[in-house]
């Protein structure tokens, strides 16, 4: 297995040594909150996690991971997004869902990343909203053998998403002006690639 590139953060910048090589601003009303590594099997899984302001409540949170399959037998990983954004020069897909944070944790199992994220947020006191609109952005490097991912969620009031009107599937994203105003506008302004 390679060796774990070096990552931190320093102030509001975010430094990725390798896989991939990046440097993240994330917006000023961002705090970092922690660096999770993440058991999953055959895999080397690492997460910066920031959130909104000095609350226990994470309105807002970004959170890049980082995730590398240790050996390449299987498949690489694989994505059906049909949007893309430039990042810093480099292309991302994309795509924007709205979700019900128990049912999600149900789904995902107890063994998933997103649980063990959840546990971290239960651990340092921190509570997440129930309903949330995110976005998931995702690079593939490596020949899909590794990926960086980064989520920005935020509580679906803040936009009056209602879940029951988007559903859980992915939707076109073209259709979130409407649908949840304003959200791709603050997550495009929760960072910068520098």
């Amino acid at each position: 297995m390679p060796e774990r590139p070096a990552r931190h953060v320093d102030g509001r910048v975010l430094i990725s040594g390798g896989r991939p090589q990046l440097r993240l601003e994330v917006a000023p009303e961002f705090r970092f909150l922690g660096r999770l590594d993440i058991d999953l099997r055959g895999t080397d899984t690492e997460a910066f996690i920031f959130i909104d302001a000095e609350r226990s409540f994470a309105r807002r949170s970004l959170m890049v991971q980082f995730e590398a399959r240790l050996s390449r037998r299987g498949n690489p990983y694989h994505y059906d997004f049909d949007a893309t954004l430039d990042l810093g020069g480099e292309q991302y897909l994309h795509e924007v869902r709205c979700s019900n944070r128990s049912a999600f944790l149900e789904l995902r199992g107890a063994d998933s990343d997103t649980a063990q994220v959840a546990a971290f947020y239960d651990r340092v006191g921190i509570t997440n909203p129930e309903e949330r609109v995110h976005q998931r952005i995702v690079r593939l490097i490596e020949d899909g053998y590794a990926e960086v991912l980064l989520i920005y969620s935020e509580d679906a009031t803040i936009s009056g998403a209602k879940r029951e009107q988007i559903g859980d599937e992915p939707r076109n994203i073209e259709r979130w002006a409407k649908l949840a105003p304003g959200f791709l506008e603050r997550s495009a302004a929760a960072f910068t690639m520098l």
